[in-house]
């Protein structure tokens, strides 16, 4: 059978809602399958079983088609189903991203709200699952030396088989997995992103609601390693999306343990890029931050920054523009503040930009 790559799937309430019985609450599977599923796209009594269990947890709506989404994302793909952008972040470094058209971004923000739970976050890891910057270098203040890096191409490193692995180590089926892998995945990747990022023919597309979540389960051993190595040796381990962490209590960083997290990342499938080694009495720029000793402070680029949008802020405030932007700007900034290493006029100007807004009963 060939299925229409443009699956029909409607998201308003049907008019006859009240005399359907909702899907995911028959309990004979095979009567699911006939009657919910009369194409038998999913034939397997497992499998459609899985499929209730998936589709209950995402709480959908009974009208959703969601075996016809699977199974045309597996027939012909998800690429066609993304917009792709390429954006100029403030190093001057290009990046892609693959942001999902209306009907696949509604299914993976169902996946990433509902089945992806927060109890999924590993330890000492921020980012995708909750957490802040500052969170992320608490764990490493009176360390005496630390080695910061990242994961090069991090999500393009994210394939099939990977994270397949990864989330049935959650707990999650083989099917329920597939499911997932199927929706949150791009595929197949154009013959270009393979040359450029060095990926397969699926990777984790940065976009995807869903994409920091899986992510961070895709890295679910590495922290597990690094953890147990932060034990043996008595440093500290975090991570914060694919910024890495590790301090150390002697003055210098061991060649040893460097060595041994580059193999752990190698290991992971990933490829240690932007190595800092930091050592006694030297500041330690990360996320933002300034870490020297016991002390965390905003950094001064943070600051000029923070005051730049405030008085963008402000302007569209007192001059009636549209200033969702500037807002959104502004308070993302404020929220990875320490606040008591800020200065007096920079809070004051942060309040006095709160209180138009709140004038205009607008939320903040």
């Amino acid at each position: 059978m060939i299925f229409d790559p443009e699956w029909d799937t409607s998201f308003e309430e049907p008019e006859t809602a009240s005399q359907e019985p909702e899907w995911w609450e028959v309990n004979d599977e095979l009567s699911l399958a006939r009657e919910v599923y009369p194409d038998g796209m999913f034939a397997r009594p497992r499998e459609i079983k899985a499929l209730w269990w998936f589709g209950k947890e995402m709480k959908l709506d009974p009208n959703v088609n969601l075996s016809r989404a699977i199974v045309t994302a597996r027939m012909f793909g998800t690429a066609q189903y993304y917009d792709k952008r390429i954006i100029t972040g403030a190093s001057g470094k290009k990046r892609l991203l693959c942001i999902p058209r209306l009907r696949l971004k509604f299914l993976q923000r169902q996946i990433s709200r509902h089945v992806l739970t927060e109890d999924l976050r590993a330890v000492n890891t921020s980012g995708g699952l909750g957490g802040s910057c500052l969170e992320t270098l608490l764990p490493h203040r009176g360390k005496r030396s630390m080695l910061c890096f990242d994961f090069k191409d991090a999500f393009f490193h994210v394939g099939e088989n990977f994270l397949m692995y990864a989330l049935q180590t959650k707990g999650f089926t083989w099917y329920v997995s597939n499911f997932i892998c199927s929706l949150c995945l791009y595929s197949p990747a154009e013959d270009w992103i393979k040359e450029k990022y060095g990926t397969n023919s699926t990777f984790l597309p940065q976009g995807g609601p869903a994409s920091p979540k899986l992510f961070s389960i895709a890295c679910h051993f590495f922290d597990k390693r690094c953890s147990r190595l932060a034990e043996r040796v008595g440093g500290t381990y975090s991570r914060y999306a694919d910024n890495v962490y590790f301090g150390m209590p002697t003055e210098e960083f061991p060649e040893k343990i460097k060595h041994a997290l580059f193999a752990e990342a190698t290991k992971a499938g990933f490829v240690s890029h932007k190595v800092r080694v930091v050592n006694h009495g030297n500041l330690c720029h990360a996320l933002g931050l300034n870490l020297i000793g016991d002390r965390i402070a905003n950094s001064r680029d943070y600051k000029r920054s923070l005051r730049k949008a405030l008085t963008h802020l402000e302007y569209t405030l007192d001059h009636g523009l549209s200033h969702e932007d500037a807002l959104l700007r502004a308070e993302g900034l404020m929220s990875v503040a320490v606040r008591a290493t800020l200065p007096a006029n920079l809070l004051d100007h942060h309040k006095r930009c709160r209180e138009k807004v709140d004038d205009l009963w607008l939320p903040v």
